[in-house]
């Protein structure tokens, strides 16, 4: 028995078939008709999968971004890399650069939005919103590292989320914010990664504006 797909090669370019070897069509995920949300360990697993495809082709810089979004915004700042090498990794963090030091990556790009490389700050390599809460103190003493105002601390420890945080340090001038969040969420992920692979990292706002990099000056 033959099946086909009519416009599948079509619809196998909304896909991330390619990154995966996958070539000419769509695939076709089992013949019971009965289709499984996607899961956590489906997602980790691809992360793994198109890492270990980019470093067959040869990648030694690898994007990883936490999103749709981010890998849009990525795609911009560094057009100069091929599709294989951005990895949506979303909230496993933790094993995209692990992957990519056990597959001799030299460099990966870690970027996203305030929300996700915030949590990345106080070393959470799992960023998903469950088990993973946002710590409003560690924010606020970046903040104080900074040299923010009493005030600024106590309106950073009430805030909702770290995009509220983003935007009280811009209406306090204190710009250094989003620098020293990408500074201290490249450490964790080298540390993490223990295998000598260099982490920098790119925070993104809604709009795909960069806001801050990490190292600042960057070739």
């Amino acid at each position: 028995m033959t099946i086909a797909v009519p416009g599948g090669e079509d619809m196998a370019e909304k896909t991330t078939n390619a990154r995966l070897g996958l070539l000419g069509g769509i695939s076709i995920l089992g013949t019971t008709g009965i289709v499984k949300p996607y899961s956590t360990a489906a997602w980790r697993a691809s992360v793994v999968q198109e890492i270990d495809v980019a470093a067959a082709d040869g990648e030694r810089m690898l994007v990883l971004t936490t999103g749709g979004k981010s890998e849009q915004y990525a795609m911009a700042l560094y057009p100069e890399l091929p599709e294989a090498a951005f990895i949506q990794v979303g909230d496993f963090i933790g094993v995209g650069v692990r992957h990519c030091a056990r597959r001799g990556i030299h460099r990966a790009v870690v970027v996203g939005m305030m929300g996700k490389l915030s949590k990345m700050t106080t070393g959470k390599m799992q960023t998903h919103a469950a088990g993973s809460e946002m710590d409003m103190e560690f924010l606020a003493s970046l903040a104080a590292e900074l040299g923010g105002s009493a005030a600024l601390l106590e309106e950073i420890r009430a805030a909702n989320t770290a995009r509220h945080v983003l935007d009280l340090c811009r209406e306090a001038g204190l710009i250094g914010i989003t620098g020293l969040v990408c500074r201290k969420a490249a450490e964790h992920c080298t540390r993490h990664a223990g295998r000598g692979l260099e982490v920098w990292a790119c925070l993104v706002d809604f709009g795909g504006g960069l806001l801050g990099r990490y190292p600042e000056a960057v070739s």
